[in-house]
């Protein structure tokens, strides 16, 4: 069967080197960080009795952002075979070229590996799905221990917050409740942002919230309250008239540092009446 050539920016060989080493590294990258994942595991609950608490603890933590790292940079590494994919213009030319290089791959690894080595890999590939599995068991556990243990205000924050992070990252129905299109001056539908509605009813319940942490002597409520209350507020008013209606880390950074201005500027007047009263 032929294959029509056209010109491209890659041909074949320069595509199967440079997504074979991409992938490697990936692999490797997340190999990494599941091995770091499975010695956490095993030295928090197997040597849990010998390793001291506070050891263990940094282990814990360590082993963690190895995890994190290691799934961060095979996740670069294969965003650059997905770059080296790019430069293929031609459709039909890359759907060529994924399927030759799979069969290549295929018949390479049926001629190098035994059957013991094929039977060993199948083996350490169910382990580490079994390890993953039992420390995720493990860390909910600890999670819900951890949550169980802190006041009610402090639950229902927590699980609101969750809520809304998963919702709007699952369903697209809540990520439309929450977020609009910028309109542009032809009519365009432009930039998505925040919802001006939902930051201000953000703000207002920010009150309320706060205050029940504050009686629980959570002191995340006095922040709040005075400060993320008054930047909910503040930040579509500096969003419309600086930055055109955008989101931005910019309107963001501007939002608070005109908040601690405000708030500056109002307890240096209230001092000064307080002053002022006091000499009379």
């Amino acid at each position: 069967m032929s294959h029509d050539i056209t010109p491209c920016v890659l041909d074949y060989e320069d595509y199967k080197f440079k997504r074979s080493v991409w992938e490697h590294w990936g692999f490797w990258w997340n190999a990494l960080g599941f091995a770091s994942m499975l010695f956490g595991l095993l030295a928090v609950v197997l040597f849990d009795a010998i390793i001291p608490a506070k050891l263990n603890g940094v282990i814990s933590i360590t082993t963690f952002l190895v995890f994190l790292f290691g799934l961060a940079v095979s996740q670069f590494c294969y965003r650059k075979v997905s770059a080296v994919e790019a430069l293929i213009d031609d459709p039909d030319m890359l759907d060529f070229y994924k399927t030759k290089f799979l069969n290549d791959k295929h018949d390479s690894l049926m001629l190098t590996k035994s059957p013991t080595r094929k039977r060993a890999e199948k083996a350490l590939i169910y382990a580490i799905c079994i390890a993953f599995t039992c420390f995720c068991v493990w860390l909910a556990t600890k999670v819900i221990s951890v949550f169980l243990q802190w006041p009610l205000s402090l639950q229902f924050f927590s699980v609101v917050i969750t809520l809304l992070i998963l919702g709007n990252a699952i369903s697209e129905t809540v990520r439309r409740i929450f977020f609009e299109s910028v309109r542009t001056v032809g009519g365009k539908e432009g930039p998505i942002r925040v919802r001006t509605a939902i930051l201000l009813i953000s703000s207002l319940l920010c009150v309320p919230m706060g205050f029940w942490l504050v009686t629980d002597e959570v002191m995340i409520g006095a922040t709040l309250v005075m400060t993320l209350c008054p930047c909910l507020f503040l930040y579509p008013v500096v969003r419309g008239l600086f930055y055109g209606g955008k989101d931005s880390i910019a309107g963001v950074v501007t939002t608070v540092v005109a908040e601690e201005v405000i708030k500056g500027a109002i307890s240096s007047s209230v001092k000064k009446a307080e002053e002022k009263r006091r000499r009379r």
